[in-house]
């Protein structure tokens, strides 16, 4: 995963510039990431089957199409 390290510290940016203050564990590659799946986990991801397998798995998870509506679900997630 040549680029995991870029895309990670990309993702930890995304979530402190819109003041989510939840920690943030980069997984490389989708295989790995229902692996991660908890009952107080979130999965935000942009490919489907990747978000299926997370709740299917126990997680919850956002399909991310576009930055309001993830903003929104991230919210909904951290009040429950």
């Amino acid at each position: 995963f040549p680029s995991h390290d870029r895309v990670a510290i990309q993702k930890v940016f995304w979530v402190e510039l819109n003041n989510i203050n939840i920690p943030v564990i980069a997984v490389p590659g989708r295989r790995f990431k229902s692996a991660f799946a908890k009952n107080n986990s979130l999965l935000i991801d942009d490919t489907l089957d990747v978000v299926e397998s997370f709740y299917t798995h126990g997680g919850t998870s956002i399909l991310h199409k576009n930055v309001s509506d993830t903003i929104f679900g991230v919210e909904a997630f951290m009040r429950l």
